[in-house]
């Protein structure tokens, strides 16, 4: 059985898959030619099939998840992320923010909202 029908297979008997859907792998054009340096050249990558969450994970649910595994994120790691400032219409460096404190360290995070 090729790898995509076990993994449909999988699926159907599989708590663990539920609410979620097989996204097929294969090759695609990433990065351009037309934007910022960082984000080119423009090259052919490929990527194997994945599932993903059919919606965002709440911040509530990934309380659960942080609990259950003690994960940390790259922005709890390095004690900063990045925060969009809606007034300059651009992303700023901050320190302490990260998705227990989604806009900077005296911020909180709404539990139904999609975790960032």
């Amino acid at each position: 059985m090729e790898a995509a029908g076990k993994l449909a297979a999988m699926r159907k008997g599989d708590d663990t898959t539920r609410d979620m859907a097989l996204i097929q792998g294969g090759a695609f054009l990433m990065g351009t030619d037309d934007g910022m340096p960082d984000e080119g050249p423009a090259h052919q990558a490929m990527v194997k099939s994945f599932w993903m969450d059919t919606r965002e994970v709440t911040v509530a649910e990934f309380v659960k998840f942080v609990e259950a595994t003690g994960y940390q994120t790259e922005a709890e790691r390095f004690g900063w992320s990045g925060v969009f400032n809606l007034k300059a219409g651009e992303w700023q460096k901050t320190g302490g923010a990260d998705w227990r404190h989604p806009d900077g360290p005296d911020s909180s995070p709404n539990p139904n909202e999609p975790a960032v």
